[in-house]
């Protein structure tokens, strides 16, 4: 579970994403 949040926020940070997946990524966790 750990492992899989990290890859989505560096995902999100990233910004290398589809805006689906960023949106996806930004309420997954906003930090």
């Amino acid at each position: 579970m750990e492992k899989e949040e990290e890859t989505k926020s560096e995902k999100y940070l990233i910004g290398d994403v589809t805006g689906e997946e960023s949106q996806r990524g930004c309420r997954s966790g906003t930090r």
